[in-house]
């Protein structure tokens, strides 16, 4: 179900060099990337005791003008311990496919 949603509101991408993973939302449908936030927090780590200490980072961010929340993942251990190994699993079907591998 998640790959669905990303494949129409999600967003793999770079900005300043940096890999990130978003999600969009508006508020009234917080609940929905805190749902998200709790399915990512149960996917398994690919990569054992890479985060350490640190926890799964996610941030989000309400544009006041749209009032639509922000989910990010910015982390590179957070993105590669986690995001990558789920979605290299599942067959993309839109031109999303294209924003993930590259």
């Amino acid at each position: 179900w998640l790959l669905g949603f990303v494949e129409g509101e999600g967003t793999f991408g770079y900005k300043h060099l940096v890999p990130y993973f978003q999600i969009d939302q508006h508020k009234k449908n917080l609940f929905v990337l805190n749902a998200i936030e709790s399915f990512l927090l149960g996917l398994p780590k690919e990569l054992h005791n890479t985060l350490g200490n640190q926890s799964f980072n996610v941030h989000y961010a309400l544009n006041k003008k749209t009032n639509v929340y922000s989910m990010s993942v910015v982390s590179i251990d957070t993105l590669y311990s986690y995001i990558v190994p789920y979605f290299q699993s599942m067959s993309f079907l839109t031109r999303k496919a294209l924003d993930f591998h590259y």
